[in-house]
């Protein structure tokens, strides 16, 4: 997914201590500030939900197709 988000903006990063519980972060710091979406992640080879993927490119207004 990591790369696939970098594809758009490289400033994208997966926090891994910052969510509650087995969560982590997409992080997006732009001029801005800084951006963040939550998602489940139970192991490193786990397999993310489609609808958290649609949410992670509605969230930051990412390409619809980016992850197909």
């Amino acid at each position: 997914m990591l790369k696939r988000l970098r594809t758009v903006d490289k400033r994208f990063e997966v926090w891994e201590d910052r969510g509650k519980g087995s969560h982590r972060m997409v992080v997006l710091a732009t001029e801005d500030g800084v951006r963040h979406y939550p998602f489940p992640c139970h192991d490193d080879g786990t397999e993310i939900g489609r609808h958290y993927l649609r949410d992670i490119i509605r969230y930051f207004g990412l390409p619809r197709d980016l992850f197909d």
